[in-house]
């Protein structure tokens, strides 16, 4: 186990040297005994820069993004209301190839929150109420948070009436077979 960690030659493929950073699985070398030995496999590895493989889930970039509160529509409904959410967006700074594929938690303290949606829609002429619920915990107004992502940025959403902080995971979409 004296090659868990590597940096520098990696081993050879197809006649090429291969560069980078590797950090092998427990009981596993992150590199051949040779330089000129084939690339050990990427399932025995932890982190791999080659295929930007960390735990064999491709991840472009993670964000903490605080997001501020939703506002309260007053739509005249003592019970029901509506909110246009708080938003927060970020650009990379880089256009990319691809889109990444959002995964999006909200943080609260020690834990890691996943989806929670409740969106009321009312229609105030007929007085017919619609819900769309996924993982409701609590009735009243809207709830909810999402992240919509392009090739240059993102904008996380929050529809609760308190400011959140949300963890945003982009996968590279790229890096997926």
């Amino acid at each position: 186990m004296s090659r868990r960690v590597a940096l520098g030659k990696l081993g050879t493929d197809s006649s090429t040297g291969k560069y980078g950073l590797r950090v092998s699985r427990p009981t596993t070398d992150a590199v051949p005994a040779a330089s000129s030995s084939a690339t050990v496999s990427i399932d025995d590895l932890r982190f791999d820069s080659l295929t930007h493989v960390i735990g064999h889930a491709p991840i472009y970039r993670i964000y903490d993004v605080t997001v501020a509160a939703a506002s309260v529509i007053d739509n005249g409904d003592t019970v029901l209301y509506f909110h246009t959410p708080g938003s927060y967006t970020q650009a990379f700074g880089e256009t990319l190839t691809y889109i990444p594929i959002p995964v999006l938690f909200y943080k609260d303290g020690s834990t890691l929150k996943g989806d929670f949606w409740k969106i009321h829609n009312y229609d105030g002429d007929n007085g017919t109420h619609d819900w769309y619920v996924v993982s409701n915990k609590q009735l009243g107004a809207d709830e909810g948070y999402e992240a919509d992502v392009t090739k240059t940025n993102f904008t996380v959403y929050n529809w609760n009436t308190s400011q959140r902080v949300f963890r945003l995971f982009l996968l590279d979409a790229s890096a997926v077979t």
